[in-house]
């Protein structure tokens, strides 16, 4: 250990945080990554989330995608902006929150698209390819928003490859540009990929 305790707690958590921004990817239940990540994707869904006080201004839904492994299961791919990094935007840098549900869409959702996919592939592929081709390195706007922008991005990257229907896909990016419940229009704040 170093002579300077405190040096050395300091390069721990500068440690960390480097390695919390170069892998944003947290899985819940963390003991579950590994089947997590097996999973078989079968359905994307576009999922809106109801307006909230947490999310961002609180004038805007929080949208995730969910992924439908069968048997009334889900994989949530939820893209939220961390406090713990910033960005020189005046935003947070993005972290990824892929949790294993006991539902496909939860009950509580303003609407969700469905999208099919092209192949059936693991949850592992969706999350490797995405952040090799650094679409993890994203920071919300100074009011903690932009996932509206992020999720349509995704869905149009999946459709440009093949990955996924193109009519579905547009489908779901034109509900994106809307506010729900009150079906209005609002283009999604666009956050920054860095």
């Amino acid at each position: 250990m170093s002579q300077n305790p405190l040096a050395f707690i300091a390069a721990q958590q500068q440690a960390a945080a480097a390695a919390a921004a170069a892998n944003p990817v947290l899985y819940v239940p963390a003991s579950a990554r590994d089947e997590i990540r097996a999973y078989n994707v079968l359905k994307i869904y576009a999922v809106c989330h109801p307006k909230s006080a947490a999310s961002g201004t609180g004038k805007t839904n929080h949208w995730t995608l969910s992924f439908d492994v069968g048997n009334g299961q889900g994989v949530r791919l939820d893209i939220q902006p961390n406090p713990l990094q910033t960005h020189t935007n005046g935003g947070m840098k993005a972290q990824v929150i892929v949790s294993r549900l006991n539902y496909v869409v939860t009950n509580n959702a303003e609407r969700h698209d469905s999208v099919s996919v092209t192949y059936s592939r693991p949850v592992s592929w969706y999350i490797d390819y995405l952040a090799s081709g650094g679409r993890f390195r994203y920071a919300f706007t100074s009011e903690g928003i932009g996932c509206r922008q992020w999720i349509r991005d995704t869905l149009k990257l999946l459709a440009d490859i093949g990955e996924v229907n193109g009519s579905d896909s547009e489908s779901a990016r034109r509900a994106l540009g809307r506010l729900w419940p009150d079906n209005r229009t609002a283009e999604p704040a666009a956050g920054t990929y860095f």
